[in-house]
């Protein structure tokens, strides 16, 4: 226990106080451990992407998809994608309520965009990247990044591209036997004119027509054909 005496300048009384029912040591330990500790930071958010990565041909269109979760409008947080560690140098940079900045090789390729036909955009928290005619060094691992005043929320989206095939891309496969087909009914039917020419000539110099069954059996096929490409 203390005792404090302080005595008036006035002199008119003395202010004493006895007893002071704390102890010092105590005191200032629990004050030295409150002013030392931060409190802290909460998410409000968490950025979240496919497990997946995202497979895509070369020369087409991707979509890489990032939002945040719970939903919330992201028109105002700034929403950068970067890749490896080129943060200062973005693929896209969104702030303030625009796109600030695209890095030169993605230049009028790249957008923001939404993950699905049933998003909501910026305003539902949907913050996925659109890279259109993609090339083959666009694979690779390309970071989405948010970031709020009092928060912020990163995860990686790999991309890997393709070639073209004829598994992925029936029509590839189809084109060259459909041309050929066309070009073998083209010449069928040439030959078919010519077959008609000449018998017609035929019955000019004889004076009499002669069957046609084969031709005539033939030429209605030949339309069928036509008609169902």
């Amino acid at each position: 226990m203390y005792s404090l005496i302080w005595n008036d300048p006035g002199g008119v009384k003395d202010v004493v106080f006895r007893r002071l029912s704390f102890h010092t040591p105590h005191v200032l330990i629990f004050l030295t451990c409150s002013a030392g500790k931060k409190p802290a930071k909460e998410m409000s958010f968490l950025v979240v992407v496919p497990g997946d990565p995202i497979v895509a041909h070369v020369g087409s269109t991707g979509i890489l998809p990032c939002w945040i979760s719970p939903p919330e409008n992201a028109e105002a947080l700034e929403i950068r994608w970067y890749r490896h560690d080129q943060f200062n140098n973005p693929v896209l940079l969104y702030n303030h309520g625009k796109i600030q900045d695209i890095q030169e090789c993605f230049r009028n390729r790249s957008s923001l965009a939404l993950r699905s036909d049933q998003s909501g955009g910026l305003k539902d928290g949907d913050v996925s990247l659109r890279l259109e005619k993609l090339t083959f060094q666009d694979e690779g691992s390309f970071h989405c990044y948010v970031s709020g005043d009092r928060e912020y929320g990163s995860k990686v989206v790999d991309l890997k591209i393709t070639e073209w095939s004829s598994v992925s891309d029936p029509s590839v496969s189809s084109g060259p036997w459909k041309a050929l087909f066309f070009t073998v009914l083209i010449v069928l039917m040439l030959m078919l004119s010519l077959v008609g020419c000449l018998y017609k000539y035929r019955d000019n110099l004889t004076g009499k027509k002669q069957p046609r069954t084969v031709l005539m059996a033939f030429t209605p096929a030949l339309i069928h054909q036509l008609n169902s490409l």
